[in-house]
C-alpha cells in the first residue's frame, strides 16, 4: 500500500485529490507500524449522488467526464493505473471541478504506460496472482472474476 500510494503522491494534477504525506506510524508502540495517507480535504460530493439528482447539463457531465479522463491520462502517463474507477472514487468540489480520488489499489510500472501496449506489460506489484480488488461491476473485463465476465 505504501508503494503505491508514494508512487499516487508523485502525480501533480488539477483532477487529481493531492497526497501531502504517506507514512507509517512509529509511534506510540500501540499504533506502531499502522500507515497513514494525508491528503487534500475535497469539499463537495462525490459523483453518484450528483448524477443521480439529475440537475446537471449534459455539457457540465461531459466537462467532468473530460477532467477524469485527463484526471487518468496524467496518471497512466506517469506509469500508475487506477484500477478502481467509479463514481463513489470522483468528488465534484463545491466550484464544479472534478477530482478523482482513492488510488489505493493503483498499480505501479517500471515505465510510463504506452496506451497501444497491452495490460499484461504491467509489472507486478504487492497484489498477488489471484485476489481480486476493486469493485466488479466496474472491473475491466480482464480484471473481473470469470463468473462476472459471464454474467
Amino acid at each position: 500500500m505504501l508503494r503505491e500510494a508514494r508512487a499516487a503522491a508523485a502525480l501533480e494534477h488539477p483532477n487529481v485529490v493531492a497526497i501531502y504525506d504517506v507514512g507509517e506510524i512509529s509511534s506510540p508502540e500501540a499504533l506502531r507500524g499502522t500507515t497513514y495517507i494525508a491528503m487534500e480535504l475535497v469539499r463537495g460530493t462525490s459523483l453518484r449522488p450528483v448524477i443521480r439528482a439529475g440537475a446537471t447539463t449534459l455539457a457540465t457531465r461531459v466537462r467532468w467526464l473530460v477532467e477524469i479522463a485527463m484526471a487518468l491520462a496524467a496518471a497512466h502517463k506517469s506509469g500508475l493505473v487506477h484500477r478502481d474507477v467509479k463514481p463513489e472514487n470522483v468528488m465534484i468540489r463545491e466550484d464544479g471541478v472534478a477530482k478523482v480520488l482513492d488510488f489505493g489499489i493503483a498499480k505501479k510500472s517500471h515505465t510510463p504506460a504506452d496506451p497501444s501496449a497491452a495490460t499484461e506489460a504491467l509489472v507486478p506489484t504487492i497484489t498477488t496472482q489471484g485476489v481480486i480488488l476493486g469493485t466488479p461491476y466496474y472491473m475491466s473485463p480482464e480484471q473481473a472474476p470469470e463468473r462476472e465476465r459471464r454474467s
